[in-house]
């Protein structure tokens, strides 16, 4: 197994979704999403969403909430 070739192609991962700080920012808005109150369903749909986009959308933790109207 070539380790060299996969953390390279976790790299460039990493950089086309927008680099580490965008992970980040994904990792809390899912979180966030996680621990709203709702139907599974919603926060899965929500979360979806959270992914198709790189980075936090503006508005922090408040977002969630915001894609769920």
């Amino acid at each position: 197994m070539d380790f060299k070739k996969i953390r390279k192609q976790a790299e460039k991962a990493v950089e086309k979704r927008g680099g580490s700080a965008s992970l980040k920012g994904d990792f809390e808005e899912i979180k966030a999403i996680a621990t709203s109150k709702g139907p599974a369903s919603q926060k899965v749909k929500a979360a979806a969403n959270a992914l198709k986009n790189p980075g936090a959308a503006s508005g922090g933790a408040k977002a969630p909430r915001q894609r769920g109207r």
